[in-house]
């Protein structure tokens, strides 16, 4: 039982409803000859960023005592990170989170999920060039929304095969369908320009104008999916205001370059992953699958409740083989699998992704755990090799992976502290705002006193926020930990900010 790795899903953030990334520009930022990282406030040797604040209270769920974008509200947010620096300080004091094994494993885990996205904007974005007359081909189709129909045929060989026999005929589409696909029926789908389709689908769509009738295929989409497209037809929505036709231009411009990164990417991890085969040991692999299958099969679920609503709450438990008991004792020192001539125990294994959490694939069925699992064991494997190259790189001193684990590490030990604080009062079955009014605004409020002299706040950039009053949470699509930020943090409806001193001109960046 092996399994060639030559496929790899695609590691692309998707944020839902949210207008902009700023992933991307501070990728820019950090590498370009005029570091524009805005420094927001500080406490003692913290930073928060401009990005953190933005960050935290647009890409959270703010608590309604300050969802909208008056002074007041504003002043909230800030103290609130404000104190939840001051709060991991004093936390840090008293305590090492890292030595808690589940707060070490997250941390390193997400440590490593930006190594490799560092990792992806060097061997992907940065290389990137545009064609102006490349953009105009596909901005000449960007309007259409193709009505299609489609099939598969699973196996790549025979997909080959009837193309080259059937191309070029007036009816190739059909004949190839029913020479090779395995459904019943052909299938109909609408396919705009804006669709979330997979970026082969969308490439083979929307490079060029294509006409009625054209057979389009095989798209390779994985080992197991090769489509045939037939064009049916469009329509086409016509631009009229020079606003809407920027907006297609930098739509088009934008997308084409996160294709193009995606597939320079893929190449590079082809190129370290390409020759490399994992056999698994089949015995062992039943076993492992038998213990996980409970805490995966639900994953979707399970990661929602893990992550959107995370505050570290000491009582949620890490996905790992846990309550296993004697069952994983007996296999923990056999292999696993092997890949490149290194064996896998169970052991290495599961520490292994006791910090990267399995990701199933998109296409993998929830019927078929055994498969899915499988592909996640080759993607976590994966990961491990372009973890090794980000730290052979350095990347985990980068600036920007530094502040992002720092970020998470402090958002732990605050919520920590609080916790540990609140252990003197009796706040069994209250409402937070009321745990908050009741206990911590007083205290958070001498935190921030007692700290005064060693916090500096950038007013002038602090002045000029806007915020919007929607409810956003932001989910990165395909990856161990989707959550863009840690939640806000719950400490205090304090809203005056009479502390601190005003950051002296130069110190923001």
């Amino acid at each position: 039982m092996f399994y060639k790795i030559i496929y790899f899903s695609k590691i692309i953030i998707s944020l839902f409803l949210i207008p902009f990334l700023f992933e991307i520009n501070l990728l820019a930022q950090n590498n370009s000859d005029n570091d524009s990282k805005i420094i927001l406030a500080k406490v003692a040797d913290k930073e928060i960023t401009l990005e953190d604040f933005y960050g935290r209270a647009e890409y959270t769920i703010r608590p309604s005592y300050c969802k909208g974008n008056n002074n007041i509200d504003k002043n909230i947010i800030l103290n609130s990170l404000i104190a939840e620096k001051i709060l991991a300080a004093q936390s840090g004091l008293r305590f090492d989170l890292m030595n808690d094994e589940r707060i070490s494993n997250m941390i390193t885990g997400l440590r490593e999920q930006k190594m490799r996205a560092l990792l992806s904007y060097f061997e992907g974005d940065s290389k990137v060039k545009l064609d102006t007359s490349e953009l105009k081909k596909i901005y000449s189709v960007a309007g259409r929304t193709y009505r299609v129909e489609y099939f598969n045929i699973p196996d790549s060989k025979l997909a080959k095969t009837l193309y080259k026999k059937f191309a070029g005929s007036d009816s190739s589409f059909y004949m190839i369908f029913k020479a090779g696909a395995v459904a019943d029926s052909i299938c109909n789908k609408e396919i705009s320009w804006s669709a979330p389709e997979v970026s082969e689908i969308h490439i083979a769509l929307f490079s060029e104008k294509l006409k009625k009738n054209q057979l389009v295929g095989p798209i390779n989409i994985n080992d197991s999916t090769h489509l045939f497209i037939n064009i049916k037809g469009w329509d086409n929505r016509v631009l009229i205001t020079s606003k809407e036709i920027t907006e297609r231009w930098m739509d088009v411009a934008e997308r084409t370059a996160r294709e193009k990164a995606d597939s320079i990417y893929d190449k590079f991890v082809l190129g370290i992953m390409g020759n490399k085969t994992l056999t698994f040991n089949p015995d062992v692999f039943a076993k492992v699958a038998m213990l996980l299958a409970p805490f995966y099969l639900n994953r979707e679920k399970k990661t929602e409740d893990e992550f959107l609503n995370l505050e570290l709450n000491k009582n949620i438990e890490n996905t790992e083989l846990i309550k296993t008991g004697e069952n994983y004792n007996e296999i923990k020192n056999l292999t696993f699998f092997t890949i490149d001539g290194i064996n896998w125990s169970v052991a290495d294994f599961k520490k292994e992704f006791d910090k990267h959490p399995l990701v199933f694939r998109k296409e993998d069925s929830k019927k078929d755990f055994n498969h899915g699992f499988k592909n996640s064991i080759v993607d976590l494997v994966r990961d491990k090799y372009l973890n090794d190259i980000a730290y052979r790189r350095g990347y985990d001193k980068n600036e920007i992976v530094e502040h992002y684990e720092q970020s998470w590490l402090d958002a732990s030990k605050a919520l920590f502290e609080r916790d540990e604080y609140l252990k003197k009062f009796d706040v069994r079955g209250k409402k937070e705002i009321e745990v908050i009014e009741k206990y911590l605004n007083s205290y958070v409020e001498k935190l921030l006193k007692d700290f005064s002299s060693q916090i500096e706040i950038n007013v002038e950039e602090f002045d000029k926020i806007i915020l919007t009053r929607i409810d956003m949470v932001a989910v990165q699509n395909q990856l161990p930990y989707p959550v863009y930020v840690p939640a806000f943090p719950l400490l205090t409806t304090y809203n005056r900010l009479d502390y601190g001193k005003k950051m002296i001109a130069g110190n923001s960046h």
